[in-house]
């Protein structure tokens, strides 16, 4: 599975309801081998720091790509680019 950006709203509010939201995924994460690729709304979210949503997506079992590459069952490279204009840069 590829979630390939806005997950999140940077409008929602605080870490915790963001949590709230996501957790749904879990089960998913624990069965499919699950990648995530920073959209904008997670890059350039005024309302929470982008750290804490990195992390937040990692706790539930989802392989965060930030400037980086895997081999996906030896078929294909999925890759993942930073945001050049994000807010915070991690990167």
């Amino acid at each position: 599975v590829v979630v390939t950006g806005d997950l999140i709203n940077g409008a929602e509010g605080s870490i915790k309801k963001i949590q709230e939201e996501i957790k749904g995924l879990k089960p998913l994460t624990a069965k499919i081998p699950t990648y995530f690729v920073l959209g904008n709304h997670e890059s350039k979210c005024y309302i929470v720091d982008t750290k804490d949503v990195i992390l937040s997506i990692k706790d539930i079992g989802i392989n965060v790509l930030i400037n980086e590459s895997v081999v996906v069952d030896n078929a294909f490279n999925l890759v993942g680019i930073g945001d050049s204009f994000a807010k915070d840069k991690i990167y």
